[in-house]
C-alpha cells in the first residue's frame, strides 16, 4: 500500500531540547516515513513555507507535501500523531481538544515554557548561555 499522498514536513525548533527529543521519537515509531522533520532554525529548511520566522518560532508547523495545506501548534501536532500508527489513538482526544477550542490554548502554555539552547553555544566543557539568576 501507498501512503505517500500523506506525507507532511514539520517544522519545528532545533534549539528546544523538548522538540528534538520528540524528533527522535517521531523518527523512532515513523513506521511509514510519512513525516519529515526539519529544524526550522536552519534557513535552507523553511524556504519551502510560507510563514514568518516570527510565527515558526512560536509554534510547531507542518505542511503537507501534496496540497501544501499548513498545519499549525496543535494541528500539526495532531496531524504527526495521525500518520503515527502507534500513536494514532490519541487522534481523537487532540481533536476533539481542538474542536472544544481548548487545544492551541493549551499548546501555546507548554510551547511558550519550553527552554531555548541556541546550538553551538555549549559544549562538555562550558555553556555560554547566561542562566538569569533567581529573585531572592
Amino acid at each position: 500500500m501507498n501512503f505517500s499522498h500523506l506525507r507532511i514536513k514539520v517544522y519545528y525548533d532545533g534549539w528546544c531540547p523538548v522538540c528534538r527529543t520528540i524528533k527522535k521519537q517521531v523518527k523512532r515509531l515513523d513506521w511509514l516515513n510519512l513525516i519529515e522533520m526539519v529544524s526550522m532554525r536552519e534557513e535552507k529548511n523553511i524556504s519551502d513555507i510560507n510563514v514568518p520566522i516570527e510565527e515558526l518560532e512560536k509554534r510547531m508547523f507542518a505542511r503537507s507535501l501534496i496540497s501544501n495545506k499548513i498545519y499549525s501548534d496543535i494541528e500539526a501536532f495532531t496531524a504527526m500523531i495521525l500518520r503515527i500508527p502507534l500513536l494514532s489513538i490519541f487522534w481523537l482526544p487532540l481533536k476533539i481538544l481542538s474542536i472544544l477550542g481548548i487545544g492551541r490554548p493549551l499548546y501555546d502554555f507548554f510551547a511558550k515554557r519550553r527552554l531555548i539552547i541556541p546550538v553551538g553555544h555549549c559544549n562538555d566543557e562550558k555553556c555560554l548561555i547566561e542562566v538569569p539568576k533567581e529573585k531572592e
